[in-house]
């Protein structure tokens, strides 16, 4: 059964629906299925294959990235010809099994947020996948490395496109059990074991809080394990705030134990025991990052649980922003470049988490897609000056090798950079917008924040000057100085270098242009009510008001709409006009000059207001939509 997601404006004055079709977007399931498909049969042919099984890995992870390609392409083409009306979220639903009433569904759910995750899982994981080829060369269990590796990337696809909660659960064990298996991939050794064991348990522990979570809100809102119904309830006040509370709560046990935050961390750097390939994949694309995809997906609930708007603090931005402080002062002291990288992913997952807990949805969001590549990168990278050097000590056995590895080198310094927050790398660009939606101090009319968060801002500007002095320290002592390693360390080969500088080009973004912030500061709104979730820009019914314009520095507001006053020659979600910043104008801009970028959330204010003062005229209401959780859209629009 096709079932069109629930996602509707409000009735009075409803804006244009877009219906969603595509081959691509309905027939979403095959690029889980593919690399499925593959686990079996690496699994019983691959030793009879001339590449143990290899070939089928990649051709199978190369044929799901085409398809998710050409998904995110059908999508983006919908969304720029909806010209800022509402799309909908595609949803196909299948039941499963009826039991006591319940019926128990079987589907996929495809938005700008499921099909970003798709390009990322993908592309990351198919070169991974051609890394490994010359990695793990002359391995015993060569061919059972390369079948979980497929298992992997499809447990994480199953988990991004899925309907509703109890698939949501399946995928998330499947990638569990598969990043045991993998990072004990040289059980011989008990350190690995022990890692893969603790990994395991430690992960076990956060699951009992999942399992908590989506029992509460199954029975919250209405008996539905939906995605989109159970957001959509949560947005429009149907559950209580203390079921809600609760459910948060419980689902953010769960994603600290995942994605490694404080205090649940403690595994991830062991995790380290396992293949650098490995290492890689599940702190670029996959198993840590489930946690904050959760997260995203379930927005609805935290932001309303956890009564994000308009706050100064929650539970899920503390977490977030005591992990990124933590995770940046232990990579200080770390010897080993992967242990080094690794407390780095526990700060910048740190990073997605606290975005998240300020409502910084957007921002979060790119940060995850950014961080994916350039970490990416960093882990492959410290694979190959490992290939050359035999050892990880950074202090021992490395030095000099910018000389004898010029390619892992340059590589590896785009990519430490760009972490680091350089322009105009891609780190700076997720960086400056995490920052920025925490709503600063309210300074030159603030950052433009869901509240005034003001602890995050402090705690993240100071892990992003870590952030930068312990990569500095990394790549001195793995490429400066002298050589202190034994024999002589050589340039790995081309299966390593080609994926090296894939990933390090994308960690350049085309153009400077960046995420649209998350919104005004809660005392410019109507409405402190506007999480910038997953969403929908469409036009405004009507044009501002006419003037007397506000100050330079007045917000004017329209539903999801914040301008920025004409003096300001650019602000990201105000009108800008090129070239120099013209006068104070005192009526609507005319069409062809002046441009709006949307801001989108759910927002419940309905009318016009400034800052100050109060005495500026009011336009007459307008209706704000209720936006379907998990569309993303980002749109100017011309009047």
């Amino acid at each position: 059964m096709n079932v069109q997601a629930i996602g509707v404006f409000a009735a009075e004055g409803a804006a244009e629906i877009v219906h969603v079709s595509g081959w691509f977007l309905s027939n979403v399931w095959i690029i889980p299925a593919i690399p499925a498909a593959s686990f079996f049969a690496i699994l019983f042919f691959g030793k009879r294959l001339p590449r143990g099984g290899s070939e089928v890995g990649i051709i199978a992870v190369g044929a799901s990235l085409v398809l998710a390609l050409c998904t995110v392409g059908q999508w983006i083409s919908t969304v720029n010809g909806a010209h800022g009306a509402a799309v909908e979220p595609v949803v196909n639903r299948w039941t499963w099994w009826v039991s006591g009433g319940v019926d128990f569904t079987i589907g996929t759910l495809v938005d700008g947020l499921a099909v970003a995750l798709l390009f990322v899982v993908t592309a990351i994981s198919l070169l991974v996948h051609i890394y490994s080829t010359d990695y793990v060369a002359g391995d015993v269990r060569y061919t059972h490395f390369f079948a979980f590796l497929s298992l992997f990337t499809a447990a994480m696809l199953f988990f991004v496109l899925a309907e509703n909660t109890i698939q949501m659960i399946v995928g998330w064990e499947l990638v569990g059990v598969c990043s045991f298996v993998l990072i004990g991939h040289w059980w011989e050794h008990k350190p690995n074991s022990d890692a893969a064991l603790k990994a395991f348990l430690t992960n076990r522990v956060g699951d009992i809080g999942l399992l908590v979570g989506v029992s509460v809100l199954f029975f919250a809102a209405g008996g539905t394990f939906s995605i989109l119904e159970i957001n959509t309830k949560a947005v429009d006040g149907e559950i209580g705030h203390t079921l809600l509370l609760i459910s948060a709560l419980c689902l953010l046990a769960a994603v600290i134990s995942k994605s490694g935050q404080f205090f649940l961390h403690t595994w991830l750097p062991d995790a380290m025991a396992g293949p650098t390939p490995v290492s890689a994949l599940i702190h670029a694309a996959t198993m840590v990052v489930a946690g904050v995809y959760l997260v995203a997906r379930m927005y609805g609930v935290f932001f309303e649980g956890m009564v994000i708007a308009g706050s100064s603090i929650n539970a899920l931005a503390l977490i977030g922003g005591i992990t990124t402080l933590v995770g940046a002062s232990l990579a200080f002291v770390q010897n080993d470049i992967k242990r080094v990288l690794a407390y780095s992913t526990i700060s910048q997952l740190g990073y997605m988490v606290m975005a998240l807990g300020v409502g910084a949805w957007t921002a979060a969001i790119f940060h995850l897609f950014t961080h994916a590549f350039f970490k990416a990168c960093l882990f492959l990278g410290s694979g190959s000056v490992s290939h050359a050097v035999h050892s990880f000590d950074m202090k021992k056995d490395m030095g000099g090798l910018r000389k004898h590895m010029p390619h892992t080198y340059r590589t590896f310094l785009i990519a430490s950079l760009a972490l680091a927050g350089l322009p105009p790398l891609a780190g700076f660009w997720s960086k400056d917008e995490i920052l920025a939606g925490t709503g600063g101090w309210g300074v030159f009319g603030g950052t433009g924040g869901n509240g005034a968060y003001t602890a995050m801002l402090v705690m993240g500007m100071l892990t992003a000057a870590l952030t930068a002095a312990y990569m500095t320290r990394c790549v001195y002592l793995t490429f400066f100085g002298r050589y202190r390693g034994h024999g002589h360390p050589h340039e790995s080969g081309r299966r390593i270098t080609v994926p090296l500088w894939i990933l390090a080009g994308r960690t350049c973004p085309r153009a400077s242009r960046s995420c649209p912030r998350a919104g005004p500061s809660s005392s410019a709104t109507t409405s402190s009510r506007c999480p910038p979730s997953t969403s929908i820009s469409r036009r405004s019914p009507t044009p501002p008001p006419a003037g007397p314009w506000p100050s330079s520095r007045s917000w004017w507001c329209w539903s999801a709409r914040v301008w920025r006053s004409p003096t300001t020659p650019w602000w990201t979600g105000g009108w800008r006009r090129a070239g120099r910043p013209p006068s104070l104008p005192t009526a609507p801009p005319t069409a062809g000059g002046w441009r709006a970028w949307a801001t989108p959330c759910w927002c419940r204010s309905t009318t016009w207001t400034t800052s100050t003062p109060a005495s500026w005229p009011r336009a007459q209401p307008v209706p704000s939509p209720r936006v379907p959780t998990g569309s993303t859209s980002t749109a100017s629009t011309r009047w």
